[in-house]
């Protein structure tokens, strides 16, 4: 029993960090078109884009997935980026970051 706890708290430790290393590069592109009935008129057609959850700064393929992101953004040339969310896990991450933000 005494080294049944370590074996599992060590494989959940492993099953955590081999989820987040598959998670970090999972990355959704999708466009969507959301009529909103009260927009005025001369926002009719804006196209905006929203970004979300680098994380950058962690060692995983999350930083090739954020590459990915921004170049299908920047290929459909919205009207307006917005960038929200957990962009940092940690600050080695904030040169790509302002990098990207530019």
């Amino acid at each position: 029993m005494r080294t049944a706890i370590p074996i599992a708290a060590g494989a959940a430790a492993a099953g955590a960090l081999a989820w987040g290393h598959f998670e970090a590069g999972w990355v959704r592109l999708e466009e969507l078109e959301c009529p909103l009935e009260r927009l005025p008129r001369e926002l009719a057609g804006v196209r905006i884009a929203h970004l979300s959850d680098f994380h950058l700064g962690f060692p995983s393929r999350g930083e090739q997935a954020v590459l990915r992101a921004v170049d299908w953004v920047a290929a459909r040339r919205p009207d307006l980026v917005l960038v929200s969310g957990d962009l940092l896990s940690r600050s080695r991450g904030e040169p790509l970051l302002r990098e990207l933000l530019r």
